[in-house]
């Protein structure tokens, strides 16, 4: 998923319409990875599908939760039912708040999470950062 990823961030994108171009590619950072994972998982195995879990953690909490240290902006991608990592990324290309996330510039790393058991099906998560 990361080279997908960074192959859509290289080239020139339309995010709702709007021409996005081309940004350096995304580093994948270790907690971060962590992180997203956690939150694929939690879904699936607490049943519900949201950026803010259960206990009231959006992505800003479980960071912090974690321990990161990088540095502020912080986004997510969620998603669930898709069977690749090609399905979701161009799934979340065509959805304008995704791609944004995907494509924005002052995110320089990121954190992939999958979780393949669950009553929707596998379930996704995408967590960047600026830098750690």
């Amino acid at each position: 998923m990361l080279e997908l990823v960074n192959i859509k961030r290289g080239a020139l994108n339309a995010c709702g319409g709007e021409l996005q171009g081309s940004q350096p590619p995304l580093e994948r950072d270790l907690l971060l990875t962590e992180v997203a994972r956690g939150h694929s998982e939690d879904m699936s195995e607490r049943g519900f599908f949201d950026h803010v879990n259960p206990d009231g953690l959006d992505v800003e909490g479980r960071l912090i939760e974690a321990g990161y240290g990088g540095d502020y902006p912080w986004g997510e991608n969620i998603a669930a039912g898709y069977t690749s990592a090609r399905e979701v990324v161009d799934g979340w290309m065509a959805s304008e708040g995704h791609c944004r996330n995907i494509m924005l510039g002052d995110y320089t790393v990121i954190g992939i999470g999958y979780y393949g058991e669950g009553s929707d099906g596998p379930t996704w998560t995408q967590v960047f950062a600026g830098s750690h």
